[in-house]
């Protein structure tokens, strides 16, 4: 609410925070408590106005839908931006891979269960040795996106 009207997208979309979301919504809070002018600028709303993008343009029901489109183009980078890179076990004595291992596990694990039991594949040979992240890895991320 912004003064105790909805706040609203460029084409009227009435924003919605789901309260799983509270600090997003808490944030845009923050956005419009520092706007001082009456010209509201976009720059100067940087979550407020990715989130009224994400509802006026990924949103199925809403005329300008690029949804299909966005999906595929992030899908298109799953095997090189969802790599998770671990130091050699020989650097620093195991020491660094055995910490980013307690760091990670959880993470990890937590993953695996929110995702159906798909992994992403973790990098032990360096940034330049990508692997392809298994089918249904792949396929499980890209349904997950389309929800």
């Amino acid at each position: 609410m912004l003064d105790s009207k909805p706040l609203r997208t460029p084409i009227g979309t009435e924003i919605l925070i789901p309260p799983q979301l509270g600090i997003l919504a808490h944030l845009i809070s923050a956005e419009w408590n520092v706007v001082t002018t009456g010209s509201i600028r976009q720059h100067s709303l940087p979550l407020t106005s990715l989130v009224c993008r994400a509802l006026d343009h990924l949103d199925p029901a809403n005329p300008k839908n690029i949804r299909e489109q966005v999906i595929e183009e992030l899908h298109r980078y799953i095997d090189t931006d969802t790599i998770l890179f671990f130091a050699p076990r020989d650097q620093a004595g195991g020491k660094l891979v055995k910490m980013q291992l307690e760091e990670w596990q959880p993470l990890i694990r937590w993953g695996t269960n929110a995702f159906w039991g798909v992994y992403a594949r973790s990098a032990e040979k360096g940034i330049a040795n990508f692997e392809r992240q298994p089918w249904k890895t792949r396929n499980v991320l890209k349904n997950w996106m389309m929800t």
